[in-house]
Parts: structure tokens; C-alpha cells; sequence
């Protein structure tokens, strides 16, 4: 193998369907598109017609979310993109 070609030098980031972005950020589909079209949300990467996002700007937009929420000590951040109050 190349040493300039390792795999510690190239990871694949695991793409992750519409289910697991819900389930991994507790919003709903239409909160999901709504952010994006906010700028709120990481854009998917289209694949045909399908839409998939890299784990790791999802995990980023949770760890932002986080940030956030402990800078400002307010309640989870998620509530603010779907307009209602948990």
C-alpha cells in the first residue's frame, strides 16, 4: 500500500439516511427541512434522488446545538427550530 494513500489519512464518513438524521437529532422530517432551508441544518448530499448526510455534520450540528444550550444556559436549542416549546 502507499504511504501518501493510508487509511488514517482518508476516512469515510458514514452517510446516514432521513431516519437516523430524526432519530439522532429528535426533529421531525419537517423540522430537518425546514432548518436547512433556514441554513440551520447541514444540506444534504443527493445520491440520484435520494439524500444522505455525512455523520460527522450531524454530529457537529448536535455538538453545536449543545454548545449553545450550556453558553447560554438556556434549554435545548431544538425548540427554537421548530417554533414550539418543549
Amino acid at each position: 500500500m502507499n504511504a501518501a494513500f493510508s487509511r488514517q489519512d482518508h476516512q469515510i464518513d458514514r452517510l446516514l439516511n432521513l431516519h437516523e438524521v430524526t432519530h439522532l437529532t429528535a426533529l421531525s422530517r419537517a423540522t430537518v427541512y425546514r432548518a436547512i432551508a433556514n441554513g440551520d441544518f447541514p444540506r444534504p448530499v443527493k445520491i440520484g434522488r435520494v439524500s444522505r448526510w455525512p455523520a460527522s455534520e450531524v454530529s457537529s450540528f448536535v455538538a453545536g446545538l449543545s454548545a449553545k444550550r450550556e453558553a447560554t444556559g438556556a434549554p435545548s436549542s431544538s425548540s427554537n427550530l421548530n417554533g414550539e416549546h418543549c
